[in-house]
């Protein structure tokens, strides 16, 4: 089932840049089998949310080639894992990956992360994700 996601009040704020397991930037790394990671934090502005979905368009092989990488991405390698303010793993969210028309692994791997901002989260507060992924 998809939602889509209504911008008003809700931002998202993304560092774009994956980072390789060899030099982790901003948080624990989860697990060492996963290469790359791009951090996703989610600030809930001036409205709290309950079990909010979050759908994020990504593209894998954009990530990739934009650290001098390239692969077949691996479509069931993508993980979301939640991190507390300290950088530290909290726990993996149940999370799905949708491929967008004309996803292709090794040319265009493009499509959208979602899963649920699980449980309340009051306004005003950022919460702080990694999603792992892998060739």
């Amino acid at each position: 089932m998809k939602y889509k996601l209504a911008i008003a009040g809700l931002i998202l704020l993304l560092i774009l840049i994956p980072q390789q397991a060899s030099a982790p930037i901003g948080s624990q790394w989860w697990n060492s089998s996963w290469h790359y990671k791009v951090q996703l934090q989610v600030n809930t502005s001036v409205y709290s949310r309950t079990n909010w979905p979050i759908e994020w368009e990504i593209n894998f092989t954009s990530l990739l080639h934009g650290i001098g990488r390239s692969g077949t991405f691996d479509i069931n390698s993508t993980r979301i894992i939640e991190h507390n303010s300290t950088g530290h793993s909290r726990h993996e969210m149940a999370s799905q990956f949708e491929v967008s028309n004309g996803f292709n692994p090794s040319t265009n791997a493009v499509g959208t992360i979602v899963f649920l901002l699980n449980g309340t989260t009051e306004n005003r507060t950022v919460r702080n994700f990694s999603v792992y992924f892998d060739t």
